[in-house]
């Protein structure tokens, strides 16, 4: 029997590393270049989302879990951003006319786990649908 419990809690582990519920080796649907309509450059990649703006400090957000299929990503933000250092962000993302765009629904939980359950991001309304305002159009970077 506990032999059962350690395959099940190892099994649960791998499950999580992969990439949260990510099919076997899925890379991320959204990596790559892009500037916002701010002209804040987006760099996404497999383990990392980082945010540079002219005159500022870069925002850098360590990708822990993503899901393809439901458009999310969960990180943790570095220790040395500006803001909420160290707290857990939640990222979604839709299409829409072609275009992507992208909403922080969390940005400051306490746990990975409070980041993941944060669904607040309402995919049917860009104009106020990301806590109260719109989502952000992400442009591919030329």
């Amino acid at each position: 029997m506990r032999l059962a419990k350690v395959s099940l809690v190892a099994a649960s582990l791998a499950f999580v590393l992969s990439g949260c519920g990510s099919s076997g080796g899925d890379k991320l649907e959204i990596a790559g270049t892009y500037t916002d309509d701010w002209q804040t450059t987006h760099t996404v990649t497999e383990t990392t989302w980082t945010m540079h703006a002219e005159g500022m400090s870069d925002s850098v957000f360590h990708i822990v879990a993503y899901d393809n299929d439901a458009d999310y990503l969960v990180a943790q933000n570095d220790s040395n951003n500006e803001y909420n250092p160290d707290k857990w962000s939640r990222f979604d993302w839709t299409e829409k006319d072609g275009a992507l765009y992208y909403c922080q629904a969390a940005f400051d939980a306490d746990t990975q786990e409070a980041a993941t359950a944060n669904t607040s991001a309402d995919r049917n309304d860009l104009e106020s649908g990301c806590g109260g305002f719109s989502w952000s159009k992400l442009t591919p970077a030329q």
